[in-house]
């Protein structure tokens, strides 16, 4: 099914008639199960490519969204905090800026612990000193001497603090716009159906949305990734054997000639349906 979707996937076509570039245009598959095993399986058996009918190998650029912690480590090379970190070591810019402000800011913290401690042992001299003025005058000139390089290092602090808060932002900038582009270059968006709703898949095209296991599905959850609006919902997985498309979309206008036709009509469930493995909503 992928295969043959992404072999006769139309390319958008601009208003002079050429092809565009523009990736986030170019129609992609959003492809779902309602657990994270079952996702990764799909997503895993997907990246080593897949053969139509015609034994004609296709790899799609296959890109796993979701938590880190949920994905398994067979599909961790695909992930999309994965491969933005790989964007983002290529260009090592925004992220060693922020690392040396993190390195620097830890340095000043440590020299203010160090100075903090001396003065605290000066003062401690200075309350013991009684009847020797010249020692009294050497004590107090190095505490004012630490005082004024605390407050030096308090100041090198702020100034490293505000600077890292913008390197963060920086970075952050450019995290999601490399986010956008990985997903404007995959074919195939992988995601469960609770992380199908995400809002960084809403600036994407789908024209195929696919749900693995739909039978073992929340039904509230099956819904989540019809947001988007794409023309075919496939969705797989029940118990008999036969497969026919439903037009969903007429299926509430016209006479109920099926008994599939008869139970979307009568406000049935799509699960309440048993004559089918999968339906093509079109």
């Amino acid at each position: 099914m992928v295969q043959a979707f992404l072999s006769n996937r139309p390319q958008p076509i601009q208003a002079n008639g050429t092809r565009t570039t523009d990736r986030v245009s170019t129609k992609k598959i959003l492809l779902c199960a309602p657990s994270n095993a079952a996702i990764d399986e799909i997503a895993n058996r997907l990246k080593e490519g897949v053969s139509g009918a015609g034994r004609r190998s296709v790899i799609p650029k296959v890109v796993r969204v979701g938590t880190d912690k949920a994905i398994n480590v067979s599909v961790k090379d695909i992930s999309l905090d994965n491969l933005v970190d790989q964007k983002l070591d290529s260009s090592q810019s925004a992220r060693s800026s922020s690392k040396d402000s993190a390195s620097e800011i830890a340095r000043l913290r440590s020299e203010l612990e160090t100075v903090r401690q001396s003065r605290q042992q000066k003062q401690a001299e200075l309350a013991l000193v009684h009847d020797n003025a010249t020692k009294l005058a050497t004590l107090d000139e190095e505490i004012k001497r630490l005082n004024y390089r605390r407050v030096m290092i308090i100041q090198k602090l702020d100034k490293l603090r505000d600077q890292q808060k913008s390197d963060n932002r920086t970075l952050d900038a450019v995290r999601r716009k490399l986010r956008m582009d990985v997903l404007a270059g995959a074919d195939v968006i992988c995601s469960t159906l609770s992380g199908s709703g995400h809002e960084i898949l809403e600036a994407l095209e789908f024209d195929m949305i696919i749900i693995d296991e739909a039978a073992q599905a929340i039904e509230l959850s099956s819904l989540i990734p019809l947001k988007y609006d794409v023309t075919r919902c496939v969705m797989v997985g029940g118990a008999i054997v036969s497969s026919f498309p439903v037009p969903l979309k007429r299926t509430l206008r016209r006479p109920s000639t099926t008994p599939t036709h008869r139970y979307l009509a009568g406000g049935y469930s799509l699960f309440c349906v048993r004559w089918a493995i999968a339906y093509i909503l079109v």
